[in-house]
């Protein structure tokens, strides 16, 4: 029924299919929703890396530049890696 459809997508649903449903329309709509998703496979994101001349390690918190390393805190060394993998693009302080 179309307050079911309506309930499923108020509650966070990305799509409906009803039964009886077509399975070739089935894996139609898999293959669309995994175009559209992050990329699972993916290598995890490296744990060093560059930044201009300075090298990032973000499980160690540390910044490096050629042989001097510094610890920086939690939070700098989150905001830093949230800018590194948002690189040119536009990041609004209320949206960090």
């Amino acid at each position: 029924m179309k307050e079911d459809k309506l309930k499923g997508y108020e509650t966070g649903a990305d799509d409906y299919i009803t039964k009886p449903f077509d399975e070739e329309e089935l894996l139609w709509k898999i293959k669309a929703f995994l175009r559209h998703a992050p990329d699972l496979n993916a290598a995890a994101t490296p744990q060093v890396v560059s930044i201009g001349r300075y090298r990032f390690d973000f499980s160690n918190q540390l910044l490096i530049l050629d042989e001097h390393s510094r610890r920086i805190t939690e939070k700098e060394s989150e905001i830093l890696h949230y800018l590194q993998s948002h690189r040119n693009k536009v990041i609004k302080r209320e949206n960090y």
